[in-house]
C-alpha cells in the first residue's frame, strides 16, 4: 500500500547538514510516509551518511555521475508513489509537525494543489542580516494568486513545499536544462494552469542561508532562466489575464537587470532579452516610460548623493579648521 506522503531529497556535497535532515523526517508527528534520496554523485562523505539509515520507509539511490538538481529530483519523483509529494533540500530540515500540517491543510483546502510554510533560520546567528532578510521575504502575507507578486519574485522556498501528485502530473517535471530557477518555473507553471498556491503562516521549515546558495551564485544566469520563461508561457499568461502592464513592468526590471550585469553577462542576457522586446511592440512605450522613470529616480538619487558628499567634504573642511583655532 501507498504512504500518504512522498518526500523527496536530492543531495549534493551536505554531508554535514544532510543527517540533519534525514533525522527531520524521521522525526514527524505523522509516520506514514516515504523519503526517497537520490545522491547526485557526491564527492563529500554524504553517501556514507545517508547509507547509514536502514529504515525500510527510505530508498537511497547514488547516482553514477553529477547531472544536476533538476534531474536529481526527477529521478526521486519517479520512484515516489504518494498522493502527496514533498520537497527536502538536503541541507535543510523540517519541524515535527511539518507534513501533518500541511496534509491536514490539503485535505481541507481541496482548491490548493501547491503549499508552502514560512520558513526558520535557527542555524543563522540572531544578528545575522541575511537570515534576517531571507525571512522578511518570505514569513510575509502575499496572494500567490495574483501574477503581480510573481514578476521577478519567487515566494516560495523549495524545501517548504507539498505539491500534490495530480499538480505535478499535470504541471511536468523540473526542466532539466534550468540550473538556477526550477522551482521558481514550477511554481509560474503551476499558477498559469489554474493551480491554488497558498502558504502555511507558521515557520515548518528550517531554511539554511547560505551566500552560494543555486539562485545566487550566478545572477546573470538566474535572468538568462527567467526571461526563457517569461519568452515561453509568462508573458502570454500576463497578457491573456488582462494584466499587459505586468509585461511591461517585467521587461522594464530585466533592463535593470541588464545594466548590472558583468560584460560577459550583458551579452548572455541580450540573446534572449533584445527578441522579447522586438515581440513585445505594444507594450514598447510603456517600458520606456517605465526606464524614463527610473532614469529619472536614479538620476535624483546621483544627486542627492552628491549633495550629501558635498555636505561632508564641507564639514570636513569646517572640522578641520576649528582645530585648528583650538590649538
Amino acid at each position: 500500500m501507498s504512504p500518504a506522503a512522498s518526500v523527496l531529497m536530492a543531495s549534493y556535497n551536505h554531508e554535514n547538514f544532510v543527517g540533519v535532515a534525514i533525522e527531520s523526517v524521521l522525526s514527524q508527528s505523522f509516520q506514514d510516509w516515504e523519503l526517497i534520496i537520490v545522491d547526485d554523485h557526491s564527492t563529500d562523505g554524504s553517501w556514507e551518511v545517508i547509507s547509514h539509515y536502514r529504515d525500510d520507509r527510505i530508498t537511497a539511490v547514488r547516482l553514477d555521475e553529477n547531472v544536476g538538481g533538476s534531474q536529481a529530483y526527477n529521478e526521486a519523483l519517479s520512484r515516489a508513489t504518494g498522493p502527496v509529494i514533498f520537497t527536502l533540500d538536503s541541507d535543510d530540515h523540517f519541524h515535527p509537525m511539518k507534513l501533518e500540517t500541511q496534509l491536514q491543510y490539503m485535505q481541507s483546502s481541496p482548491g490548493i494543489g501547491i503549499l508552502g510554510t514560512y520558513i526558520g533560520t535557527p542555524d543563522s546567528p540572531p544578528d545575522d542580516i541575511s537570515a534576517a532578510a531571507v525571512r522578511d521575504w518570505f514569513n510575509v502575507p502575499v496572494d500567490l494568486g495574483n501574477p503581480e507578486n510573481w514578476i521577478w519574485a519567487n515566494r516560495l522556498v523549495h524545501s517548504s513545499v507539498a505539491i500534490s501528485r495530480e499538480v505535478h502530473n499535470r504541471i511536468g517535471i523540473a526542466r532539466n536544462e534550468f540550473h538556477r530557477t526550477p522551482d521558481w518555473d514550477m511554481w509560474l507553471r503551476a499558477l498559469t494552469n489554474g493551480v491554488g498556491i497558498a502558504v502555511v503562516p507558521e515557520e515548518l521549515t528550517y531554511y539554511r542561508v547560505q551566500a552560494g546558495s543555486v539562485t545566487h551564485a550566478d545572477p546573470d544566469g538566474t535572468t538568462v532562466e527567467y526571461l526563457t520563461i517569461s519568452g515561453e508561457y509568462w508573458h502570454d499568461f500576463l497578457r491573456n489575464s488582462g494584466r499587459p502592464d505586468l509585461v511591461a513592468t517585467n521587461i522594464n526590471q530585466s533592463i535593470m537587470r541588464f545594466t548590472q550585469a558583468s560584460e560577459s553577462g550583458q551579452d548572455r542576457i541580450r540573446a534572449v532579452l533584445d527578441p522579447l522586446i522586438h515581440r513585445e511592440p505594444e507594450t514598447l512605450d510603456a517600458v520606456l516610460s517605465l526606464v524614463t522613470d527610473a532614469a529619472a529616480t536614479l538620476e535624483a538619487k546621483n544627486w542627492l548623493e552628491d549633495q550629501w558628499r558635498r555636505q561632508e567634504q564641507r564639514a570636513d573642511a569646517l572640522q578641520v579648521k576649528l582645530n585648528r583655532l583650538l590649538r
